[in-house]
C-alpha cells in the first residue's frame, strides 16, 4: 500500500503548536503504508520547500519528482512574450474576487490575454470584459496545454499541482496565494524568494508591475520529470513486496 502527498509537514495557520500535534498525526498515519511517494525534487531543486523535508522521514519514503499531465513546450510553439495567460481556480468566494480584480487590472493594459476561468458559474463579466482578453471558462488538457506553451507569462494561483504543471513548461509566472491557506502562502514565499515566480498579495496587485518583473525572470533548469518511473513499474512494486516477505 502506497500513500502519496508532498504535504509531509502541514502548516495549519494555527501555529506552531497546532502544526506539531497534526503532523505527529500524519507521521503516525504514513508509517501505516508500506511506502510513502513525495511528488517532488529532493535536495536543492525542491519545488515544496519544508512542506516535504524534515528529520524524521522515514526509509520507507521516495521522493518520485513532480508530476504533470502536460506535454513539454516545443520550438513548435507560437509563443509570445506580450501575450498572458490567467488560469483561476480554487474556492469561492476567493476565485471570483481575485477574477474581478485581475480583469480590472487587464483593462489598464494592452496586452493580449487569454483568461480561462476555472468555473461556468459566477458573475456574467462578457459585458464587462475589455477588449483583447479572450475569456475561458473551462479549458480541456490538450487545450490548457497548448495555451500555456504559447503565452509569454502566466497568471495563477499556488497551488502545488499548479506550480509542477508549470514549472515543468518553463514559464515565466506571476502567482497569488488563496488569502488563508497556508500552504499556498508558504508556497508563494518559497517560490518567490528562490526566483522561480514573482508572488502578489491577493489585496495589493499592481500587475503592470508585476509583469515587468516577470519579464526578468529566468525560467529554473531542473532534473527531468521522469523520476516516477523508477518507482511506478511492476519491477519495483514485486521486488519491495518479496523483500518484505
Amino acid at each position: 500500500s502506497i500513500i502519496m502527498t508532498h504535504q509531509l509537514n502541514v502548516l495549519t495557520g494555527f501555529g506552531k503548536i497546532a502544526n506539531l500535534f497534526v503532523n505527529r498525526f500524519i507521521r503516525k498515519y504514513i508509517r501505516e503504508f508500506d511506502e510513502c511517494w513525495v511528488p517532488d525534487f529532493e535536495g536543492e531543486h525542491s519545488l515544496t520547500g519544508k512542506l516535504s523535508s524534515g528529520s524524521e522521514i522515514d526509509n520507507h519514503t521516495f521522493f518520485i519528482g513532480p508530476l504533470s499531465r502536460f506535454e513539454p513546450c516545443t520550438s513548435e510553439n507560437n509563443v509570445s512574450e506580450d501575450k498572458l495567460l490567467v488560469i483561476l481556480s480554487g474556492p469561492e468566494p476567493q476565485r471570483t474576487i481575485l477574477e474581478l480584480k485581475l480583469l480590472k487590472e487587464l483593462a489598464t493594459l494592452n496586452s493580449k490575454t487569454v483568461f480561462v476561468r476555472g468555473t461556468i458559474t459566477g458573475p456574467d463579466i462578457s459585458v464587462t470584459t475589455p477588449s483583447g482578453i479572450q475569456i475561458i471558462d473551462l479549458a480541456s488538457a490538450e487545450q490548457l496545454n497548448k495555451l500555456i506553451c504559447d503565452a509569454g507569462i502566466v497568471i495563477s494561483r499556488t497551488g502545488y499541482t499548479s506550480v509542477m504543471d508549470l514549472i515543468k513548461m518553463r514559464k515565466k509566472l506571476i502567482m497569488i496565494p488563496t488569502p488563508g491557506q497556508a500552504e499556498q502562502e508558504y508556497l508563494g514565499e518559497y517560490l518567490a524568494a528562490k526566483r522561480f515566480a514573482v508572488v502578489l498579495d491577493q489585496d495589493k496587485i499592481e500587475l503592470s508591475v508585476a509583469i515587468g518583473k516577470a519579464r526578468q525572470l529566468v525560467p529554473p533548469k531542473l532534473p527531468p520529470m521522469d523520476l516516477y518511473k523508477k518507482y511506478c513499474n511492476a519491477a519495483h512494486l514485486l521486488r519491495e513486496q518479496f523483500r518484505k516477505r
